[in-house]
């Protein structure tokens, strides 16, 4: 069951939008049979003169699955109860020239679990991140635009839970250096692609003295996408960063396993094939390599593919058909799994 809400405001000079989500999946067997998400969001973007814009994003969710709660991270499985995560982000673009142009931008991730205690997904997930950057823009045509950055990001974890008896979740703290380089490209009105890649260099500060506190890798993010023909579209990308773990292990030296390396490639097929019938394929591939503890250098392989088929009954009435493949292939004991749902159903538009 998921309705949804949204109001769209648009004054040429300010557009905003408002959107409240609720889903609800019920398990026939299963003790604690339904889960409940939450999806309260908006955006605001305001041209405050032909040179300046500024623009706001928001989304508060309650959710359990972690596609959701975490969706740039390492996947975990399934958290009971009502989970938070909150994020927001400012940005700020300002043209100089008809050339040149430089943007600012700050985002800020909350994320907190219910589940709570020694070694809970409170005191391996629950944290505060924050990343503040900018960027310098050159147009060298209309349809091309270079850029060079740089972004610095925080993490700190936020539970009062221990990852051990001894080991608090702050020793997981780190900060972040991004440089970068960057192109923005479109090859026609329907074909668009971009592309950042540089270094992220982390610090870890609240490691034992002594231990190795520093730990450098490559850091890209791009995408393509094409609107082929009318309802039709194509969308492909790749990302790779560092990010969060639930996957936690002292070595023999009392060591933890920090976070994760990650690399990520997505792409989404949007088909019409008819006025009335419309087809979509979602798939993603993430390959994650652990960093320190008895983890270290062990791998994580997970897969996400989706698909369905919406048939336009009226004008207000969709009918819906779907399926849903997961599968993790982890070096870890007890951690692989494979996940297999079907759906059926209607959705009503007004």
């Amino acid at each position: 069951l998921r309705p949804e809400a949204e109001l769209i405001y648009n004054t040429g000079q300010l557009e905003a939008s408002l959107e409240y989500l609720y889903s609800m999946k019920y398990y026939d067997d299963r003790a604690n049979s339904a889960d409940h998400r939450h999806r309260f969001g908006g955006d605001i973007k305001y041209q405050l003169t032909p040179r300046a814009t500024i623009s706001v994003d928001e989304e508060f969710v309650i959710a359990q699955e972690s596609e959701i709660l975490d969706p740039t991270g390492v996947f975990t499985t399934r958290s009971s109860g009502n989970n938070i995560r909150n994020t927001i982000s400012f940005s700020g673009l300002y043209e100089m020239t008809r050339l040149l142009a430089t943007e600012v931008s700050y985002s800020n991730n909350y994320i907190n679990y219910d589940d709570s205690g020694v070694s809970s997904r409170s005191a391996l997930l629950d944290r505060i991140e924050h990343r503040i950057g900018g960027n310098l823009r050159w147009e060298a045509a209309t349809t091309t635009k270079y850029l060079v950055g740089y972004d610095f990001g925080v993490k700190d974890q936020t539970s009062d839970d221990f990852l051990t008896g001894t080991t608090s979740s702050s020793v997981r703290d780190n900060r972040s250096h991004y440089g970068y380089v960057g192109v923005d490209h479109d090859f026609s009105t329907k074909f668009h692609a971009s592309l950042r890649t540089g270094v992220q260099y982390t610090e870890y500060p609240n490691l034992p003295v002594g231990a190795d506190d520093t730990t450098i890798n490559p850091y890209a993010d791009g995408n393509l996408s094409y609107d082929f023909r009318k309802d039709s579209s194509i969308q492909l990308g790749v990302r790779h960063n560092r990010s969060q773990t639930d996957v936690f292990a002292l070595d023999a030296a009392l060591s933890p396993t920090l976070d994760a390396e990650t690399s990520t490639v997505y792409g989404a097929l949007t088909y019409g094939f008819t006025a009335k019938i419309k087809g979509t394929v979602n798939s993603q591939l993430q390959y994650s390599t652990f960093e320190r503890g008895a983890a270290d250098s062990s791998n994580d392989l997970f897969l996400l593919v989706g698909a369905s088929l919406d048939y336009e009954i009226t004008e207000y009435l969709t009918a819906q058909a779907g399926y849903s493949y997961d599968r993790l292939d982890s070096d870890q004991v007890l951690r692989s799994f494979t996940r297999n749902r079907v759906y059926l159903g209607f959705r009503a538009t007004y």
